[in-house]
Formats: structure tokens, C-alpha cells, sequence
């Protein structure tokens, strides 16, 4: 197989979107700028991205890789790793901006409504169980003596009408906790 012929630094360096003194810097410091994991590597490292630095060869943020709408708590855990493994001022202070930034996506999306408080969710399942919890205990006792004789079809009748009075009491609950929680924003 034919070796590709090589790039340019010129080339290279218009390729990732940055100046020759830059390229040249970055491999005073050791970098290859040839190999795009080193050089991915490097710009992710980078306080202040350079100005005209192509797309594609922005760091990748768990925000920007994680789904729509879902938590980032691992970026929780990598940031507080990256915190705790941090060696001078300047990677910290960069740390922090990212918690900062996470902090301000976390209260933007609970103002518009996508998460709710723990104290809020607590209490949804305090209210579930105690509902399912009656709902059983209700079961318990008012079944027996209705089904006491009777045939397979109306056991069945009975069963699945008493089952579908505690799946409409759940329902019933979801969406009181739903409407309350549209009110709140």
C-alpha cells in the first residue's frame, strides 16, 4: 500500500484552523502536530481556544455529547476528579468555570421546567407508595368475600376492575404532582 504523502505544517496548520506560531509552539512543548490525538489532546488542554480553530476540532464536553434533556452526572464526577488532580492555579480556575457553566445548565433547565427537587420527587413516592399501600390493603379485605363462589370469568372480572381503580389512583396522583409542578414554573 502507497504511503500518503505528508502535509505541510502550512497545510496542517490550516487544517486545524490555527496560526504557524502556534503549530510551532505546541511542538516545542512535544506535540505531533501530525497526529491528530496529540493534537486533540493538546487543544483540549487549552484555556483560551485560538480564534479561528475549525469545529471539528473543538474538545468534546460531556454536554455536548450527552442526549438531549438526560443528566451529566459523570461529567460531575469528572470535573471533581479533575479537581482533585489539579496541579496549579490556571487548571483550576478552568475547572471552575466549567462547574460553573454545569451549575448554570442545571438551574436553566429547572427553571424551564425539565427537573424537579428532590424534596418534590420524595414526596411523589412517599404519596405513591401510601396510595398502592392502601390500595392493597383495600384489595385484601373486599376481595375475598366477592369472589367467595364465583366462576373463573367473573374472578377475573372482579380482579382486573380493582386492579385498574389502583392504576387510576397512581395516574391520578402522577398528574396532580404534574399540574402542581407546571404551576411552580
Amino acid at each position: 500500500m502507497p504511503k500518503k504523502p505528508r502535509k505541510t505544517r502550512t497545510e496542517r496548520a490550516a487544517e486545524i484552523g490555527v496560526s504557524l506560531n502556534a503549530l510551532s509552539s505546541w511542538e516545542r512543548c512535544g506535540v505531533d502536530v501530525f497526529d491528530d490525538a496529540q493534537v486533540r489532546a493538546k487543544i483540549a488542554k487549552m484555556r483560551n481556544l485560538p480564534p479561528d480553530l475549525k469545529p471539528e476540532w473543538h474538545p468534546q464536553t460531556a454536554s455536548t455529547s450527552a442526549p438531549e434533556g438526560e443528566p451529566i452526572d459523570g461529567s460531575i464526577d469528572r470535573l471533581v476528579a479533575e479537581l482533585h488532580a489539579c496541579t496549579d492555579k490556571h487548571q483550576a480556575q478552568t475547572i471552575k468555570l466549567k462547574i460553573d457553566g454545569l451549575l448554570n445548565a442545571y438551574k436553566l433547565r429547572a427553571a424551564a421546567g425539565e427537573y424537579i427537587s428532590r424534596a418534590d420527587h420524595n414526596d411523589l413516592v412517599v404519596r405513591t407508595n401510601t396510595t398502592f399501600r392502601t390500595a392493597l390493603v383495600a384489595m385484601e379485605n373486599e376481595l375475598p368475600p366477592m369472589l367467595h363462589g364465583a366462576d373463573m370469568p367473573t374472578i377475573q372480572k372482579l380482579i382486573g376492575e380493582k386492579s385498574h381503580e389502583v392504576l387510576s389512583s397512581l395516574k391520578e396522583i402522577y398528574k396532580q404532582a404534574h399540574d402542581d409542578w407546571q404551576a411552580e414554573v
